[in-house]
């Protein structure tokens, strides 16, 4: 994460070369597939416990509803 926000401070000041332009894209979709990962495996941890605790409008399907609304935030931007 370090290394993307250098390449981004340094692109705000001046040029990339092309080479640290395809270093940051590069690092930017791993970051990016890491945390989508992360988010399908919370996602699919809620809906088995879910389902093994009983169906919807329950208390802890509000729960999961109201944490995965405060987890699916956006975090990277990606510039073009």
């Amino acid at each position: 994460m370090s290394w993307i926000d250098y390449l981004e401070r340094k692109s705000d000041t001046g040029a990339l070369s092309v080479n640290e332009w395809g270093e940051w894209k590069e690092n930017c979709h791993a970051l990016w597939l890491l945390l989508k990962s992360k988010d399908n495996m919370a996602f699919q941890q809620s809906l088995a416990r879910w389902v093994k605790e009983g169906g919807v409008k329950t208390s802890y399907f509000y729960a999961c509803v109201k944490n995965l609304r405060r987890v699916n935030y956006i975090v990277v931007l990606m510039r073009e």
